[in-house]
């Protein structure tokens, strides 16, 4: 069998086999560099395309400004930041409320530099009790300036105390004053004004008759009866000389300094001196109604801390003991306790109304339950009535004097009246109140 062979032609080589590698001279080598981030800016144009085309300088100005612009972002914040919080504090914060009469509020400003005023006035006027006071040098000397001015400065400390509760109920009192002074058509002159200032401020106007603030009269009762009110506090204690030598002793000059060191303002100085006025007249055409016969209770009592001790009293009672011999024997009242625990006649009106309330559902010879009042726990033998009653002369005074208290007590009732005072406010009002200047600038 014969295998056919075929021949293939010679394979021809191919020219670019032949042909030596292209060699591209050293200097037309193009090398990439190596990443590095802060060549991203410019690579991918940035954020937004920003950057796009810059150099290095330029970008690290561009990252010097974007980081200036972050900076001035937070501290414009941080400003706008502590501007809110003092125009909190400065004016959405004195525009709370702190009592609502009817529709018209007392705000948290007004409440804080009204009691700012008064007890700079009360500071005052306790300084200067404080000094006469201080002239009883040996307790065995009799001195009858310096006790009357350590009595001064008790009730005057007392005051200080209940004022931030008090200047609240003040505030509200003038409300009702000013509405009833308008309905009555009491009006204050400007002569009444000035008059009143002048008393206020201390200065001793030689062609003026000063008048004289009611009082009230002290009575036998006075162990259960409801405090009086202080008068307006007089000027003389807090407008301290100046030493400025050029300024002359006349009214502007008092009033100045008064109003500077009492840290009042001419507003708040004259809503003062007019409400004054408007209390004594309303004073005189209520107590104008108070008759001297009236209807009273003779009655007696036996003050003790506690309700076990008023049961214990009540049960001594009923075994058969005297009445005016426990009195002798337990009452805290040391006022009448030596009396049996008599605290005469007197009207609606005198006691607290707890007590009062109690004393009057009595008939003669009647012995309450134990009645609580802010005094303690008394026990009340009422031993006379008598529906037309001759006041005593010193009842009949306080009475008078007391009128406009009387009617404020009662017109509250008529009215709604909404508060809102809190430890917070009181607080925000004791440091936010106007301060006295100091004696370099006054």
């Amino acid at each position: 069998m014969t295998q056919s062979t075929t021949e293939r032609p010679p394979t021809r080589p191919r020219r670019d086999r032949l042909r030596p590698a292209r060699q591209v001279p050293p200097s037309r080598v193009v090398r990439r560099p190596a990443f590095r981030p802060e060549d991203a800016l410019g690579q991918h144009q940035g954020w937004f395309g920003w950057g796009a085309g810059l150099s290095k300088a330029e970008r690290e100005a561009l990252k010097e400004r974007v980081a200036l612009l972050a900076l001035s972002g937070v501290l414009a914040v941080a400003v706008l930041i502590v501007a809110g919080l003092l125009a909190w504090q400065k004016l959405y914060v004195p525009r709370q409320a702190v009592a609502v009469v009817d529709s018209q509020t007392i705000t948290l400003g007004t409440y804080a530099n009204t009691l700012a005023y008064k007890q700079n006035v009360l500071l005052g006027q306790l300084q200067q009790a404080q000094a006469l006071a201080g002239q009883q040098t040996s307790p065995d000397q009799f001195n009858p300036v310096a006790q009357m001015a350590q009595q001064q400065a008790q009730q005057i400390q007392n005051q200080l105390m209940n004022l931030p509760t008090g200047n609240m109920e003040e505030l509200i009192d003038d409300i009702l004053i000013r509405q009833e002074a308008k309905k009555q058509g009491v009006a204050v002159s400007k002569d009444e004004l000035d008059s009143e200032l002048k008393q206020i401020v201390g200065y001793q106007d030689p062609d003026a008759t000063p008048v004289p603030s009611p009082t009230a009269q002290p009575s036998e009762a006075a162990a259960v009866q409801e405090p009086t009110p202080a008068p307006a506090a007089t000027a003389a204690a807090t407008a301290q000389p100046t030493s400025r030598a050029r300024r002359t002793d006349t009214f502007q000059a008092r009033y100045r300094d008064y109003v500077r060191t009492s840290a009042g303002t001419d507003a708040i100085v004259r809503q003062d001196a007019e409400i004054q006025v408007l209390r004594r007249k309303l004073n005189e055409i209520f107590s104008a109604s108070v008759s001297k016969t009236q209807e009273q209770v003779h009655a007696r009592h036996i003050l003790v801390p506690d309700e076990t001790a008023a049961r214990t009293v009540l049960q001594r009672l009923q075994n058969g003991e005297s009445f005016e011999d426990l009195a002798a024997e337990l009452s805290t009242d040391t006022s009448n306790k030596d009396k049996g625990g008599d605290l005469g006649w007197f009207p609606h009106g005198v006691m607290v109304s707890d007590f009062e309330q109690a004393a009057f559902k009595l008939q003669a010879g009647q012995v309450s339950e134990p009645v609580k009042t802010q005094f303690g726990y008394h026990i009340i033998r009422v031993d006379e009535r008598d529906p037309n009653h001759e006041l005593e002369p010193q009842m009949y005074d306080s009475l008078k004097n007391g009128a406009l208290s009387r009617w404020l007590d009662q017109e509250k009732t008529n009215h709604t009246i909404a508060r809102y005072l809190d430890s917070d406010k009181q607080n925000w009002a004791m440091q936010n109140g106007r301060k006295p200047l100091p004696p370099s600038r006054r």
